[in-house]
């Protein structure tokens, strides 16, 4: 019995030394164009007014194998994602930014020049913005019209944005030595808007970007 246990003891452990092996970290950032998708019966077409906004991503990965090729591509992030919107109707231009701490996970195939992944993600916004500018000079001096202020988030009706999202992202990208070129993309699938339950809207993040990284192998592959 006791031998039975060692040798499970040791497998065990020689697995774990093995997912470890190949181990890589690094660091990288990105910009991407980020929208609100708005949806629902009292979004009064806000969509068809809706402009990318330019946002950032930058953070830590960490890259652990599994076997024959593929790995788990996880780390952290901070990201501004957002949108812009014209509406011709009132004459003015809003910009709403959301700042983000973000956890992707994706299972990934990656090779010595090319890497492909899919997976989740989960972000916890920690502030944003919301202004208002006229385009009309009649409206210039009026409060209404030039407006800024912090968003406030929360699961109540009376906040912004709920704090809480999560959503799917893909990512494909080239790399050489240390270095990798990829394209991203973010699809949010959770409703943040707090007020659901009463306005019949939907409010979802959609991003997609590029990102630079430097990645660095700290734990090398058995032979």
């Amino acid at each position: 019995m006791n031998k039975q246990l060692y040798l499970l003891l040791f497998l065990c452990t020689s697995t774990l030394l093995t997912a470890q092996s190949g181990l890589r970290v690094g660091a990288h950032n990105g910009l991407h164009f980020s929208t609100l998708q708005f949806r629902g019966s009292d979004a009064l077409d806000v969509n068809s007014t809706t402009q990318p906004l330019l946002g950032y991503r930058v953070g830590m990965l960490l890259e652990i194998p599994i076997n024959a090729g593929f790995c788990l591509r996880t780390g952290g992030d901070f990201l501004l994602s957002g949108t812009k919107q014209d509406l011709p109707f009132s004459s003015y231009t809003t910009k709403i930014k959301v700042y983000y701490f973000q956890a992707p996970v994706m299972l990934a195939y990656s090779s010595q020049y090319f890497f492909v992944g899919a997976g989740g993600y989960g972000s916890i916004a920690w502030m944003g913005t919301f202004e208002a500018t006229t385009n009309n000079a009649a409206y210039a001096d009026l409060p209404l019209y030039n407006n800024f202020k912090s968003l406030t988030f929360g699961s109540s009706a009376n906040r912004d944005f709920t704090r809480l999202d999560y959503g799917m992202i893909a990512e494909l990208g080239l790399r050489y030595k240390y270095f990798e070129l990829s394209g991203y993309y973010l699809h949010g699938i959770r409703n943040i808007n707090p007020a659901a339950s009463e306005y019949r809207v939907s409010v979802k993040n959609r991003s997609i970007g590029i990102s630079l990284s430097f990645i660095y192998t700290i734990v090398k592959p058995a032979h």
